[in-house]
Formats: C-alpha cells, structure tokens, sequence
C-alpha cells in the first residue's frame, strides 16, 4: 500500500500498476493481520485501534473540511494548513462518533423505523436541494446581477456547446481558408475564441470532435479538404506530432497545436469583493500547468504551436478577470464568452494563425476586452 503511494504519479493514479499495488497491500493486510503476525500486533495499538473507530467518520468530515478550504483560499492550500485541517477533522470525528454515530448503532436508542425514516427524509431533502441548485444553474446571481442577464455567454454548458453548431461533414462554401479545428471541450473554447474575434465570412470553420488527432490525408475527407487543421485538446499524442507537421507540409496545409489552458486553483474568492474591484484579476499559477506548457513547448516545433498561455501569464500569475470584472472562466478551465474575447485579442491576433484569418476580413469585437 505505501509502495503504491510513490509509484502511482498523478498521470498513472488510475492504471494498473498503482490499483494493483493498493489492491494487493489490503488483501495482505486482511489475510496476514492477527494476532500471530507482527502487522496485526502493530496494527492493534491503541492509537490505530482509536482511529479505525473513528475512520468512518473522518472519512465524512474530510471532504467539507478540504473543499471549504481550496473554495476559500485564492491559492492551492499548503502542507501547514492541511495538517492542521487533518487534525480538526479527528477532533471532528471523535464527537461525531460517540454522539451521533454510535447511537445509532444501538437499536434499543435508536429504533430501526426511526432510522429508516430519518434516512429517507434527508436522502429526500438532499434530492430536492440537489434538483433546486441544478435548475437554478447554481445560483448565478451569486457572482453578479450584472451576469445574470449575461448568463448564456458565461455558462459553459451553453457557450461552449454552442459550437456545435459548425460540427458538419463537408466544406461546403466558396472562400479562401478552410479550417477545421479538431478536439474535446478545450477546441470548442478555441473556436468560440474564433468566432468572438473575427467575423467568419471569409473562411470556413468547421469543429470534429470525433476524428483522432492524426492526420490522414490518403483517403477523402476533412483532412484533405482544409487548408488549416488545428488541434486544441492540449494533449496531443507525441506519436503523431512529427508524423503530422510532416504530412501537413508535404500536402500543403498548415497545421497548429494550441496549447493548454488553466486558470489556477480557485475563482470563488473572486464572489467576495465588489464588482468595482473585480477588474484586471490574477491568480497564482498552478505548478503542473506551467510544467504542461513547458513539455509542449518541447514537443511540437514552434512554427505549429499556438500558446494560449504565453501572451497573458505575467510573473507566474493568469489574468481571471477583464477590465469590466466579468470572469474569462468560471470554472478555471472553460471560457466565458469574455475569456474568448480576451483570449482572441492577447493570443490569436498576431499569431501564425491570426495572420491567416487577418488576410481573409476584419476583427469581430476590436478593443472589448481592454488590458
């Protein structure tokens, strides 16, 4: 189980070597700890016995505890205050499990009708809170009146599916660019990036999120059709970089990478100052978003790869609001339709790329979004 610890890293957390790993160390420790085996001699201490009686409700108190802390804070919680919320949720815990959780145990205390009622009350009100919340689209007005008459174009359930709109089969009009952008939630940000930028009369856009992130020209299709591919998951596959600015040359085509994009640990602190101090925000970056643009720096050849993050991070900070207030994302990972504003404006214009779209018509929304 510690062996597990140190061999699944954040990328492999997930896959076999590190389940295995943790799978083994319990069936190991529910065979082998008794009273006859070391391990369940050490396991028996008092201190370890304590806090398996109270685990289950550690288990319960953590989560809040953790959450309530990363929604508070503006940077990621350090080690000092999550040793410190570690304790309070024993302390938590302990009170939790002689007062609540042990009575009911008990079925002279706590009858079973009395605990099948109040189970299917609270799983109820829970249900009904949960419903209210979701139709209420969480409570917008929390952020500000002023975006809640705005609220389709912050929204990322709607903004971001709006692009679904140009998911087409075939190129179709007579214009001088073709592009087709290809990829996950990240590509539809991009587009919308394209489309609150420049007015889309002299090119043709079309969005795939079903089509792999390799190019296949040898057969009819999208592929051979545009004159432009991008690809905007922020996670392309090295196998196919080289292979792809090879083939995008050798046919012709331009190809771009546009890089990831986060947005740092939290934006809820933004909720507590007043909107006529919510202007030009920023937060700390997050290490590993800094170390992803570093590995696609590496990965794909300059000329093919479009940064989103360059042109706006400043001393290790992203920009989380404009010079309105109004949020580039709410979510830290998704664009509102002012983050595609801003983003147009920082990291389009003036790229490869914007250059391509400059030669075709005008900007959409020239100077919107501000400093």
């Amino acid at each position: 189980m510690i062996g597990s610890i140190f061999v699944a890293s954040e990328e492999s957390v997930y896959r076999i070597t590190g389940t295995l790993l943790s799978v083994l160390g319990c069936a190991l420790v529910i065979l082998c700890a008794d009273d006859r085996t070391l391990a369940g001699r050490f396991l028996g201490l008092q201190p370890f016995v304590a806090i398996g009686l109270i685990s289950y409700s550690a288990y319960l108190w953590h989560q809040p505890l953790f959450a309530l802390a990363r929604v508070y804070l503006v940077d990621a919680p350090g080690f000092w205050l999550m040793s410190a919320l570690c304790l309070v949720t024993f302390f938590l815990s302990y009170f939790s499990s002689r007062f609540i959780e042990r009575p009911f145990r008990q079925r002279e205390k706590m009858p079973r009708g009395v605990v099948i009622g109040s189970t299917l009350a609270g799983s109820v009100l829970m249900l009904i809170l949960g419903a209210w919340f979701h139709f209420q689209k969480g409570l917008p007005e929390r952020y500000s009146m002023e975006l809640l008459n705005q609220w389709q174009d912050v929204d990322s359930r709607t903004y971001n599916e709006r692009v679904y709109m140009y998911r087409r089969d075939a190129f179709e009009a007579k214009v001088k660019l073709k592009l087709l952008i290809v990829g996950n939630s990240y590509a539809r940000d991009f587009v919308n990036v394209i489309v609150e930028t420049y007015l889309s009369d002299g090119f043709e856009l079309i969005y795939r999120d079903d089509l792999a992130e390799c190019i296949d020209v040898s057969q009819p299709g999208l592929f051979k059709e545009a004159d432009v591919i991008v690809f905007a998951s922020g996670f392309p596959d090295p196998d196919c970089v080289s292979r792809d600015v090879s083939e995008a040359e050798t046919n012709g085509k331009r190809l771009f990478y546009v890089g990831s994009k986060y947005f740092g640990a939290n934006m809820n602190w933004i909720i507590r100052l007043p909107m006529e101090k919510r202007a030009n925000l920023w937060n700390p970056m997050l290490d590993e978003t800094l170390l992803h643009e570093e590995e696609l720096v590496k990965m794909i050849p300059p000329d093919n790869y479009l940064s989103l993050l360059a042109p706006i991070v400043r001393d290790n900070r992203v920009p989380v609001t404009d010079n309105k207030g109004f949020p580039l994302t709410l979510d830290r990972g998704h664009l509102t339709r002012f983050g595609a504003v801003f983003l147009g404006e920082k990291a389009l214009v003036g790229s490869s790329l914007g250059l391509l779209l400059d030669s075709t018509h005008r900007p959409a929304h020239p100077g919107e979004s501000g400093d």
